[in-house]
């Protein structure tokens, strides 16, 4: 049973599938699901969910989805749990003498480094890209601050937890 972390606007969800038989637990609430892509199209996804149907629009941005239905859009994240968990590690950053040290949410191969030593980034610009299990990740700024020191390369293969950036 894969397990993943949904926001949906605000709303916060756990959510649990089985592929195999058609369920699913939201918020521990057992549910029936059936969805299917419509024919020639990669963003219209029919969706039934406890025998009521859906028809929603997926629209990808780069760090979440935005579902439209019926016209209004919303905007949601989808993240599986084991992810959510090591990401939330990562998050520890170690903070001595005002520094902010950013560190891998997962194992992987950096294929792309966006920051140079002497850059001055925003909350939430991107660091890195980390791919794992043939997915890009993006390692975004937890703070705002400048790029102080980069601990890793393009081509690296990094641990969970290994320094990537120093931000001060």
């Amino acid at each position: 049973m894969a397990k993943y972390r949904a926001q949906i606007g605000d709303r916060q969800f756990k959510v649990e599938v089985n592929g195999k038989d058609g369920r699913a637990m939201i918020d521990g609430k057992l549910a029936s699901v059936d969805s299917a892509w419509l024919a020639g199209s990669d963003h219209n996804l029919s969706l039934v969910l406890d025998n009521r149907s859906f028809d929603l629009r997926i629209e990808e941005h780069d760090d979440h989805l935005e579902v439209i239905h019926a016209g209004r859009r919303v905007a949601c994240t989808i993240i599986d749990e084991h992810l959510a968990d090591l990401q939330k590690l990562a998050g520890l950053q170690e903070k001595p003498k005002g520094k902010t040290i950013v560190k891998s949410p997962m194992p992987g191969l950096i294929v792309k480094v966006l920051v140079g030593i002497g850059d001055t980034v925003a909350k939430g610009d991107r660091l890195l890209v980390v791919e794992a299990m043939k997915m890009e990740n993006e390692v975004k700024a937890p703070v705002a601050g400048r790029v102080t020191k980069i601990h890793a390369a393009k081509g690296d293969a990094v641990t969970a937890g290994k320094e990537l950036v120093t931000i001060q």
